[in-house]
């Protein structure tokens, strides 16, 4: 209810600790988490990414050289 500008997706991930994490949905489709104890929502493109069944690419091309990502959660 604290976060009425965002729709929750009924999603809840727990994250390394074991702590819930609810995800919201803003009006472009993007993807924000909160925790039960917390009053902000942060945005997470690893979170957005995995909702919408996309998967996080191990490298990124960059000139003639692969880079490998680093995904934080």
């Amino acid at each position: 209810m604290r976060h009425s500008e965002l729709e929750h997706t009924g999603a809840v991930w727990p994250d390394n600790q074991g702590v819930p994490q609810y995800l919201f949905m803003d009006g472009r489709g993007h993807i924000t988490l909160t925790s039960p104890d917390s009053l902000h929502t942060q945005e997470a493109i690893w979170a957005m990414l995995k909702y919408w069944g996309f998967s996080w690419p191990g490298s990124v091309p960059v000139g003639n050289e692969d880079i490998p990502s680093l995904m934080v959660e």
